[in-house]
């Protein structure tokens, strides 16, 4: 009976704990469900953009979590809560924000551009002044000629020595088919052409100028040359203005002349005469 009595109090504390486990079990679903089943609000954000809940009974942070799915840390950092998220009935919770998601506007069709036919190139007319340049044929020669102010008298064109107009220029080729004749042009070297002859067909030729008025010639005025298809040749002649001295030497040269012509024929006239008067003689 001793013993009975010494573990009575042993057996009534076991009995009173087993109770009160099975009171906790019993509760506890009943608390769940009751949270579990209670209504709460859609989860609707406001127009910015904020979700809010109010506590009701038998409502903790975990079950309000569960039902934004969200997290009891979630809840604590929004509504600045202490670390055990102690929450009141009534009280408002921010649980969520949603952030708007922006709709791209619609883009406005863009008229289409009328096609703009291509226009048709204009042919690109020349000036009136325009005066397109012979064409040298590729079986033919071309021969410019120069007669330069030779005013060193050093038979060669130097610096400042410019073209020189009056010569008249003839070229004949050896078998007589061509012959040219034509006359020098005066000016700048840099910026006048010389004059030539052109479409010259191959061969030998020979040229020749007689130099203006009052002028000397200080180059030959006669040069052979040879005509090649396709080549353009040069020949420079000089001329010196005539002194006073030669220009009286050519007036008496010119005075002279007729004298000259007139005393030949007479000399010529009196050796015909001679020759007829020996050859009667003999026959008498």
């Amino acid at each position: 009976m001793k013993k009975i009595n010494k573990l009575r109090p042993l057996a009534l504390i076991i009995v009173f704990f087993l109770s009160f486990t099975l009171l906790g079990q019993f509760a506890a679903p009943s608390r769940f469900a009751s949270a579990q089943d209670a209504p709460f609000n859609t989860a609707t954000p406001d127009a910015n953009g904020y979700i809010y809940h109010t506590v009701r009974e038998n409502e903790y942070c975990y079950t309000i979590a569960e039902l934004y799915n969200t997290s009891v840390e979630r809840i604590i950092s929004l509504n600045n809560l202490d670390l055990d998220c102690t929450i009141f009935v009534g009280r408002t919770l921010l649980v969520a924000i949603v952030t708007a998601t922006a709709v791209p506007p619609t883009a406005e069709p863009v008229p289409a551009q009328p096609t703009v036919p291509p226009q048709e190139a204009q042919p690109t007319q020349p000036p009136a002044d325009f005066v397109p340049e012979p064409t040298a044929m590729l079986d033919t020669g071309k021969v410019c000629i120069i007669l330069f102010h030779d005013v060193d008298g050093n038979g060669m064109r130097t610096d400042g020595e410019n073209f020189l107009y009056g010569g008249e220029v003839s070229i004949n080729d050896r078998t007589g088919t061509v012959s040219r004749v034509s006359t020098t042009v005066a000016g700048d070297p840099d910026t006048t052409k010389p004059m030539c002859f052109e479409q010259l067909p191959p061969g030998e030729y020979n040229i020749s100028i007689a130099v203006p008025d009052g002028f000397n010639n200080t180059t030959a005025t006669n040069h052979a040359i040879t005509v090649v298809s396709g080549e353009t040749i040069t020949i420079d002649f000089g001329a010196q203005e005539a002194t006073p001295e030669d220009m009286n030497m050519q007036g008496e040269a010119r005075a002279l002349s007729p004298l000259l012509f007139i005393l030949g024929g007479v000399i010529l006239l009196s050796g015909l005469g001679l020759l007829f008067y020996m050859i009667r003689a003999r026959k008498r």
